[in-house]
């Protein structure tokens, strides 16, 4: 029984770490969503066509496959069929950049 209790156990596998890493995973991706909203309303839209002007984009749960915002965004862009020409890397990383320190941690 001892070995049943121990299993799993170890540095990030606690029930507490998991939560941790739960909360961290949802802050994440919900900053991510925010974020991509702003450049979407700023910087796509205008340079896209009128059946764009209604979309309202959809990812789904990808956050969490992308190693940092940009390539987050440009798979997003890819998914919705937005040419990367709307938005360049530098735009995408000021607007995460500029967002970020705004948000309460």
């Amino acid at each position: 029984q001892a070995s049943e209790t121990n299993a799993g156990s170890g540095p990030g596998t606690d029930a507490a770490s998991k939560k941790e890493r739960s909360g961290d995973d949802c802050y994440h991706a919900n900053f991510f969503r925010a974020a991509f909203q702003v450049l979407w309303h700023d910087k796509m839209l205008p340079s896209l066509g009128p059946e764009y002007q209604t979309l309202r984009p959809a990812l789904g749960r990808t956050a969490g496959k992308f190693a940092s915002f940009l390539l987050w965004v440009r798979a997003g862009m890819a998914k919705l069929q937005v040419a990367e020409e709307c938005v360049s890397d530098a735009e995408i990383q000021d607007t995460h950049d500029t967002l970020l320190p705004e948000l309460p941690l």
